[in-house]
């Protein structure tokens, strides 16, 4: 891990509440050549901040660096295209925008990236279709930040056969698309369903939910 101008904090060596162990006590700043070696303190208290402000703890070999845990975003369809798709229905107590058999269909969303965001964990769209076999389905993004161009970034997942059950919540795995997203990017997602597809053999519609997106914070 690299420290270059990081505050630390480290237990020495000694008994347990003792005079020698409180003396041992090592605070300080510097460059990264100046900060402690993990495995020294093994099994002690052991933290510091690197150049970012991130916190790190000794696991006894390595510096790990502590989290905020993970968050989560949830959106809903902004816009649907196709000749008789449904942007805005009901399915049991579901908002839902439905996605028809026999011909193609997309829904779109936006959205701002959190400023917390480091790692993409999970990114997927959330269906539940209403006959069982093989849903063909596609996904496209666009994501930049403010200053870069619209499409500074964009990404794919090719055509894909998922095999689906009548009236089962499904989750579609789409991080692929989503290869280098960062804090604070303004991000655009479209979702495609190819009903009309030879491949598709739900031969029902399918109603689509919204995307899921969880991250682990800085």
């Amino acid at each position: 891990m690299a420290f270059t101008e990081g505050f630390w904090l480290a237990t020495g060596a000694g008994s347990a509440g003792s005079v020698a162990n409180m003396n041992a006590c090592l605070l300080g700043w510097g460059p990264k050549a100046d900060f402690p070696a993990a495995a020294t303190y093994k099994g002690r208290i052991a933290m510091a901040t690197d150049e970012d402000n991130q916190l790190y703890y000794s696991d006894g070999a390595t510096w790990v660096k502590l989290t905020r845990g993970k968050r989560a975003l949830w959106v809903q369809p902004h816009y649907a295209s196709g000749t008789s798709v449904v942007l805005s229905a009901q399915y049991g107590d579901y908002g839902v925008t439905t996605l028809v058999d026999l011909e193609t269909n997309a829904v779109a969303v936006s959205l701002a990236v959190p400023s917390d965001f480091v790692t993409l964990v999970k990114a997927v769209a959330v269906v539940i279709p209403l006959g069982t076999g093989n849903m063909r389905w596609s996904v496209t993004t666009d994501f930049a930040a403010n200053g870069e161009a619209y499409q500074a970034n964009s990404d794919s997942i090719v055509a894909t056969d998922t095999a689906v059950v009548t009236g089962v919540m499904t989750e579609i795995n789409i991080a692929d698309a989503l290869t280098g997203l960062a804090a604070n990017d303004y991000l655009g997602i479209e979702f495609t369903r190819s009903g009309a597809h030879a491949n598709d053999t739900v031969t029902a519609s399918v109603r689509f939910l919204g995307f899921l997106i969880v991250y682990e914070t800085i």
